[in-house]
């Protein structure tokens, strides 16, 4: 009964461990791919982010130059409007005439002169407003495709030792099993019948 009992034991016990070993291969092979895909991850992270940053710069290049072409148009209309005004007071001082006509005109000049200062100045804030627009949106999309990295330490792999415990439970409990059949199959030693 004892090599049965035995045999029962070792296979089983055998059986186990090869499996057990098995699944920590598995499992470790899991945590190595995890790791790998992380890498990769990360990777693909850092270019769409060095990506996006390079976007936003272009975005804040082209409204640097939009301000910049504000302040030459804006220099140009008050330009304009100073030749406007001194050939109106030259043309005037030539032909003699004072008063309400001369005042007028000044006020008209004085008039289109605002109005170019509103419309470069609305056109500024559009711009910076769009320009903001872009980069916030150009954030959002990034911040969206950010690939998330994988937890590792979430596969549980079993230890050795664990494998080896399980592997002699499992072993005891099929030589139990072996014997509780053989005692019922023969007949208990107590004397007990069936």
């Amino acid at each position: 009964m004892l090599p049965m009992l035995l045999l029962a034991f070792g296979t089983t016990a055998a059986s186990q461990m090869m499996k057990g070993q098995e699944q920590k291969r598995a499992l470790e092979l899991q945590q190595r791919q995890m790791e790998f895909q992380n890498e990769m991850t990360a990777g693909t992270n850092t270019r769409n982010a060095q990506e996006a940053l390079r976007t936003i710069a272009g975005v804040r290049m082209q409204e640097s130059q939009m301000r910049q072409q504000a302040a030459r148009d804006l220099s140009t209309a008050e330009r304009m409007a100073n030749m406007a005004r001194g050939e109106q007071t030259a043309m005037a001082a030539a032909v003699g005439v004072k008063g309400a006509s001369v005042d007028a005109v000044a006020s008209d000049i004085e008039v289109e002169l605002d109005r170019a200062r509103r419309e470069i100045q609305d056109t500024g804030v559009t711009n910076a407003f769009n320009a903001n627009e872009r980069v916030r949106s150009i954030a959002v999309q990034t911040n969206l495709n950010v690939g998330r990295l994988l937890d590792p330490s979430s596969v549980n792999v079993p230890s050795t030792s664990r494998i080896i415990g399980q592997a002699a439970l499992a072993g005891a409990m099929s030589a139990g099993s072996t014997y509780a059949q053989n005692y019922f199959k023969f007949g208990g030693s107590n004397g007990a019948t069936t």
